[in-house]
């Protein structure tokens, strides 16, 4: 048997052990529920910050549409007299959402990191800067490229007044609803910065073992005609579109195919090493 005293010193003197290992269930409860209030603060705070510049933020939403409205000669109208009122909410929540983001991955790192071995620790801050490189480039993707020009198709292909044997008889016009348009483009942006988090997915998939790397490579052409089904399905039905979305998900997932193997061949060198 091994003397008290010399646990208490090995425990001690253990650089594996950290200060998170000495707290109980309800201090780990306390410490989370503390994080999540910092985080819920500064949401607080972004979403007070949007009200101020609340008509800014909603210019920000109409920009990608003011060319093609120019254009095809359409206008944005409210339908409700609560539309506007019930719009600036959803814009300056959304842009507070955002805004949250970073600091709640600062928050998760301050609280998982001192549990975590060096290894893990590189992941895990992969993961989580990773994540939000992929989450904004896709917004900025969508929100520069794909939701103007397809504005400008979407309004084109309904103010088209040609028939096999006849013109339409009652010329078309393009009245908006800035609800609807809001809800639309909110969307858009989410399914493009979710969709660019591929990688991510994929790199979590093969370094818990659900799926090799050698299943993504093998299976390379069948994924790629799933991604042209994916951007056929969520952006409108042009082929400039289908495109601008289907190219970055093929790189993405050949980005992923790339990483993952990296990991892979890091965790081999990881368990030589030990």
């Amino acid at each position: 048997m091994i003397p008290d005293q010399q646990i208490k010193h090995t425990i001690k003197v253990n650089p594996m052990i950290t200060k998170s290992d000495d707290l109980t269930f309800s201090e780990h409860f306390a410490e989370f529920r503390k994080k999540i209030i910092i985080t819920l603060i500064f949401f607080i705070i972004f979403f007070g910050i949007s009200w101020f510049f609340r008509n800014d933020l909603l210019n920000i939403y109409l920009l990608p549409l003011k060319k093609a409205m120019a254009v095809y000669k359409g206008k944005v109208v409210l339908l409700k007299i609560m539309d506007k009122f019930i719009i600036h909410l959803k814009t300056c929540g959304f842009f507070a959402v955002l805004a949250s983001i970073p600091i709640a991955y600062l928050n998760v790192w301050d609280f998982v990191s001192p549990a975590l071995y060096k290894k893990e620790k590189f992941f895990m801050l992969f993961f989580l800067f990773g994540s939000l490189i992929f989450l904004f480039s896709g917004l900025f993707l969508s929100y520069f490229y794909v939701i103007p020009y397809g504005f400008q198709y979407l309004m084109k292909y309904s103010l088209n007044p040609s028939g096999f044997f006849f013109k339409q008889i009652i010329p078309n016009e393009i009245t908006l609803s800035l609800s609807e348009h809001i809800a639309f483009t909110q969307k858009f942006l989410l399914i493009f910065g979710f969709v660019f988090r591929v990688p991510l997915v994929m790199i979590i998939i093969s370094k818990i073992g659900l799926i090799k790397v050698d299943f993504f490579k093998k299976h390379r052409k069948i994924l790629y005609v799933f991604s042209l089904f994916v951007s056929a399905l969520f952006t409108p039905p042009d082929p400039f579109t289908m495109i601008a979305m289907g190219i970055p998900l093929i790189l993405l997932y050949e980005f992923g195919i790339f990483m993952s193997s990296f990991f892979l061949k890091f965790g081999k060198k990881e368990k030589i090493d030990d």
